[in-house]
This record gives C-alpha cells, structure tokens and sequence, in this order.
C-alpha cells in the first residue's frame, strides 16, 4: 500500500466515525422526552424538584395600577406640576426683575443661557438647586442665587396629596 491510500482509508474511517456521532446527536436531539430520560437514567443523582406554585395575590397586588404614593420621593411628572404663583409670566416677570447681569461677566463680553434644576418641596419652597449647564462661573452664580430667592411656589400634587418635584429653568444673559 502507498502513502495516498492509507491517508485515504484513515480518512473514510474519521469521517465514519463522524457521520455515527452525528446521527447519534440527531436522535438525542430529535426525541428530546427520550433524551432527558436517558440523561435521568444514566444520571440517577439528579433529581428535578418542581417549584412551588407562587403566592396568591395579596390586596396590595390588586391594585397595582393605583399611584403608589411616597412622600420623601422626588417626582419629575406629576398630577398636578408646581406652579410659580402668578404663572409662568409672573416668573418669566420675577426673573427679569431680580437677575442681575455679573459685572465681571459684563466687562469679559460673556453671554449665554444657564440651565438651572431644582426642587419644589411639598410646601412650596426652592431646595437643591445646581446648574445643569453653565456658561461662566459668575453667570451660574447669579443664576442659582435668582432661582434660590424665589418666592414660594403651589407645590406638585400626586394623588391630591402635595410631593417634592424635580424642575428645571433656564436663564438668559443677553449684551445688548
């Protein structure tokens, strides 16, 4: 025999071997009940225990879709929004009479709108208020001290019952 043939029958026998094994995978994976029997049989240690059925509704569960009310949350959509007490104009009117324009800033030539967040607190007033995006260190100063001395504003409601919200407003230092 030469080289080429033995190389040949090696060949026919790996890829008998191959075809067996796969056949055998195909009946395993074809019938898969017999399959997970087999694997019961020839693994007797494992055992399959079936959970236990989940726990009847409670009444906190039936009443899922009601708005579950948490009054040391802070909320971004409410019932009912805060409002600046007079509306929009009056505070849109507020900031106009209260924003001072930095006299560094305005010696610098700098302008620009400052993005201002803050929370409405169940009883009106202004707390944790930052910059979410500034334009120059004094602008966002002024901006904050502005936003910070508001006056009291008709808190958020969830519910009919008042919750602190998440707000935000932007100020705008124009040259002119």
């Amino acid at each position: 025999m030469n080289k080429n043939t033995i190389v040949l029958i090696i060949a026919v026998i790996v890829l008998g071997i191959l075809w067996a094994l796969y056949v055998e995978s195909g009946k395993k994976s074809n019938n898969n009940d017999n399959y997970v029997e087999s694997v019961v049989e020839e693994y007797p240690s494992l055992e399959y225990e079936t959970p236990p059925p989940p726990p009847p509704p409670s009444e906190e569960d039936e009443h899922e879709d009601d708005v579950k009310y948490d009054s040391e949350m802070t909320y971004i959509v409410v019932d009912k929004m805060p409002v600046f007490k007079g509306g929009v104009d009056a505070m849109h009117a507020y900031l106009s009479r209260n924003v001072e324009y930095p006299i560094e800033a305005l010696e610098s030539g700098i302008s620009g709108t400052v993005y201002i967040s803050f929370v409405i607190e169940k009883d009106g007033s202004i707390t944790e208020t930052s910059v979410l995006r500034g334009v120059d260190s004094a602008l966002d100063k002024e901006a904050m001290r502005v936003v910070s001395s508001m006056p009291d504003w008709n808190p958020g409601k969830l519910d009919d019952k008042p919750v602190r919200v998440k707000f935000q407003v932007s100020i705008s230092f124009q040259l002119q």
